[in-house]
């Protein structure tokens, strides 16, 4: 039986905290730590989403806000994990991760993880400082996830 993604990042955020989320008819799984780092996973199967970077900036505020943010008091790093089926690359992916700090949530890297053809892209932005080691972690398990699919 292959793992599903969500299982290999059990394993690496195994003492975050986890939280089910629910945001335009998309069950959300997310993972946030003491450093105000999240990791969204978003399953994208039955969607239709034509653009998912411009997708990704529409939704980063209401994950935010479940996850705890709140406007002018912190700023929130936000790493997303779209996952699917036959996914739509965006070739301009790159645009929609956030190049400044907006002391709000921080896009800082989307990445996104195609089921059916095996394949997956990333693209981050600044602050590796804090988040390096677990957008590092993410393209990680992504690739063990792949793997393991490729095998079966």
């Amino acid at each position: 039986m292959v793992k599903s993604l969500k299982s290999y990042l059990d394993t690496i955020f195994l003492k975050r905290k986890f939280k089910k989320i629910l945001i335009k008819d998309l069950d959300i799984t997310v993972w946030k730590n003491n450093k105000n780092v999240v990791v969204a996973l978003i399953d994208l199967s039955d969607s239709n989403i034509e653009n998912i970077g411009k997708y990704a900036q529409q939704i980063k505020i209401d994950i935010g806000k479940e996850m705890g943010y709140k406007p002018l008091t912190n700023t929130l790093r936000m790493q997303l994990i779209f996952i699917g089926d036959n996914l739509k690359e965006s070739k301009d992916i790159k645009n929609y991760v956030d190049k400044i700090n907006n002391q709000k949530v921080v896009l800082q890297s989307i990445h996104i993880v195609d089921k059916t053809n095996k394949l997956s892209k990333s693209v981050k932005t600044w602050g590796q400082f804090f988040t390096g080691k677990y957008q590092d972690m993410i393209e990680v398990v992504i690739d063990l996830y792949l793997e393991n699919l490729k095998d079966k």
